[in-house]
Formats: C-alpha cells, structure tokens, sequence
C-alpha cells in the first residue's frame, strides 16, 4: 500500500512540473520554442466548451433584450419602464458574457463564438472579398446576428412585435433558460473541477434566482391587472402604472 501511495505522489509531482520540465529542456537547448506553460491545470478543459456556449448564449439574450428595449422606446410605446428593465437584463448579459470570457482566459482556455446554445456550429461563411479587405471579423459580427434570428424560431420582426405581457413572459423563460444552463454546468463540474462550479454559483445561480423572481411577479401582476378586461382605455391605463412602477423600482 505504501509503494501504491509513493508511485502515485511520483506520477503527481511529474505532473505538477510539466511546465518545469518544459522550460528546462528550452533553456538547455538555448531557445524558448516549445515552450508549454499555460494557465490550465485540473479538468478545466472539459467544461471550457460548456463555459463558450454560455457565453455566446448571454450574447445573444444582450441582443434580444436590446431589441425589446428599443421597441418598448419608440414613439409609439412610450414604455420608459419596460424600456429601462430590457435595457438593464441587456447590460447584464452583456457584462456576464465578458465576465465569462475573462474566466474562460483565466482557466487556460480562449473564447470561441460558433458555437450555438445547442452546441451546434454556427459558423458564418465569409466571402473571399471580406477576408481581402481585412473583415475576417464580420465573422464573429454574423455569428450574433445569425443565431438572433434563429432564437427558439423567432424572427426580429416577433421579438419588437411583443405586447407588454408577452415579453414579461419572454424574458421570464429567457432567464430560466440561462439558469438552467447554470445548473448544468455546476452538476457536471463540482465533483471534478469544484473552482468551476463555486464560480458559476457565486456568478450566476445566486443572481438568476432574484432576477427570476421578479419576473415572475411582474409577470403575473400584469396579467392579473388584465384579466378579463376589455375595456381598451383602462387596459392603457393599467400598463401605464405597471410601466411607471418599472420606471421606479429598476
């Protein structure tokens, strides 16, 4: 049992050193080609493309959430509330997705934008004109377009086309979605990678939870306000205080 546990430290300290060793053999051959040392260490590498799609998911959800703000904006809704919530879950995704970036660069790993929320590859052909005049970056660009259209089979025209209801009731599953993703990621990490898992709870789980609560209650204080009535004038007249409650509290 002891040669089990001296054999096992070996393999752990060989391990531990890799980046030594690397480093070595460099400065003994007088050149610093080949040299292996990175931020990774642990199973980190197993859950960076699970920590990419979240992040392309917070990118997409920042451009819905835009849309729903500039639409609730405009001069013919006039919903500075519903405007200002959308604008705030926009700003936060946006925020969370660089945050998760930054991780992803602390963890070893870099960002990759073509994955889809699915997993899928979605990758943006780019034409040989754009590569030529140094546009490679569209590439990303319509990458973030293209999955916007394609969200949960909506087009752009749906998204601003909601009713003050119906986009409570979006973003309520917007964020369930994101937390759920959340969850995944905590099951699938905390016995393996705990650095990853405490991350995503303190980052994310915690934060989600609130932010669904309240949504949730918007939700159905709206939709209790509505119920049953027909009368279009008072119909206005209940947006406009919920409208105007949001203005307040967010």
């Amino acid at each position: 049992m002891k040669v089990l546990i001296f054999v096992v430290a070996l393999f752990a300290v060989a391990a531990g050193e890799f980046c030594y060793s690397s480093t070595k053999l460099s400065c003994d051959q007088d050149t610093t080609k080949g040299v292996n040392c990175t931020a990774a260490y642990g199973l980190a590498h197993n859950y960076i493309r699970d920590l990419q799609i979240y992040a392309n998911m917070h990118i997409t959800r920042n451009f819905q959430y835009l849309l729903m703000s500039s639409h609730f904006g405009n001069y013919r809704k006039e919903r500075e509330g519903f405007k200002k919530l959308y604008r705030k879950l926009s700003d936060t995704a946006w925020q969370d997705a660089i945050d998760l970036i930054k991780y992803i660069a602390m963890r070893g790993g870099k960002m990759d934008f073509h994955y889809d929320e699915d997993g899928s590859d979605v990758t943006v052909e780019v034409s040989p004109h754009a590569v030529e005049h140094g546009l490679e970056g569209s590439r990303r660009e319509g990458r973030i377009l293209s999955a916007l259209m394609a969200l949960e089979g909506d087009d752009v025209r749906s998204t601003i086309a909601m009713s003050e209801l119906e986009s409570l009731g979006k973003s309520l599953d917007i964020q369930k979605k994101l937390a759920l993703k959340a969850h995944e990621i905590y099951k699938a990490s905390h016995r393996h990678d705990p650095e990853i898992s405490d991350y995503v709870e303190d980052k994310f789980m915690h934060k989600h939870a609130k932010t669904i609560r309240n949504l949730a209650g918007y939700t159905r204080d709206l939709s209790r306000l509505l119920e049953g009535e027909k009368d279009t004038s008072a119909v206005g007249l209940k947006l406009f205080i919920l409208d105007s409650y949001l203005e307040k509290v967010v």
